[in-house]
């Protein structure tokens, strides 16, 4: 249903349980769909972006996210201390 309902709170705290859910279907339905893809080549548009572009990708994102692309830092770019 999509309708929300009522929980009693109080059970649930003091058996210790909690109700969770996922919007992406848990980790075993998370690999099926990336083995489907691969089976069929369907892989992600991405860009790879050195470190020092974070703040100027995340600015990009908040103005206007029409992007259909998924944005991959090079680790190899993150300054060392």
């Amino acid at each position: 249903t999509t309708e929300p309902f009522a929980v009693p709170g109080a059970p649930f705290v003091f058996s210790q349980k909690s109700i969770r859910g996922s919007l992406i279907g848990g980790t075993q339905r998370t690999q099926e769909m990336i083995d489907f893809c691969c089976s069929k080549g369907i892989y992600p548009n991405i860009e790879v972006i050195d470190a020092k572009d974070i703040v100027t990708i995340l600015k990009k994102l908040e103005e206007k996210n029409d992007s259909i692309v998924r944005y991959v830092i090079d680790c190899a770019t993150i300054p060392k201390k």
